[in-house]
């Protein structure tokens, strides 16, 4: 799926939550998009369509924050730590998402210089290629006034290996949920 149908979907997903909040037994005015990679894309990008469009079906709903790990914020890829990586599979998945090359400054594609969003945990590893623009989007966040948080984490920590990054298999698991229960304290 590709821009702009990924984001709608994404949006309907979020919509569906909030209508059915109740019936999982969740908090309507506590909702968190979080995601890794291009799904940390996702959630910044939910989190800017939160602000634009609000949620009609619910007008209780509450973006209470975005976590973000790793996150493919900015299409252009000029980062430093971008320019250092040689081969980053990120560049491919851009391609692949966004076939016209002038939707790449859409702010619903690259959020890395938005700001007025909900409060931020941003989680990126030392060496990894999208170190630099997720640490970028935290300190516009900041800026703008925005609560954020920002955790560098050891990059063999997050490689996802043989389990998902959100499988408790996973050896940074709980680092991760004890970042999140922080964050979330906050």
């Amino acid at each position: 799926m590709r821009f702009p149908q990924t984001i709608e979907v994404a949006y309907a997903a979020l919509e569906w939550v909030a209508e059915h909040a109740q019936a999982m037994d969740a908090n309507v005015k506590n909702i968190v998009v979080a995601g890794e990679q291009a799904g940390g894309n996702l959630a910044a990008v939910l989190a800017m369509l939160f602000r634009d469009r609000g949620l009609p079906l619910n007008k209780y709903a509450r973006l209470r924050g975005q976590m973000l790990i790793n996150p493919m914020l900015g299409a252009s890829q000029t980062s430093s730590s971008m320019a250092a990586t040689v081969d980053s599979p990120c560049r491919r998945a851009w391609a692949d998402y966004i076939p016209v090359a002038s939707d790449s400054m859409h702010p619903y594609v690259s959020p890395v210089n938005s700001c007025r969003l909900a409060p931020a945990l941003v989680i990126t590893g030392h060496a990894n290629s999208l170190r630099d623009e997720a640490e970028g989007y935290a300190s516009k966040l900041l800026l703008a006034g925005v609560p954020v948080q920002v955790r560098r984490v050891d990059d063999a920590a997050l490689n996802t290996g043989a389990h998902r990054l959100i499988a408790a298999q996973h050896p940074a698991f709980s680092t991760l949920c004890q970042l999140m229960r922080a964050f979330l304290k906050s």
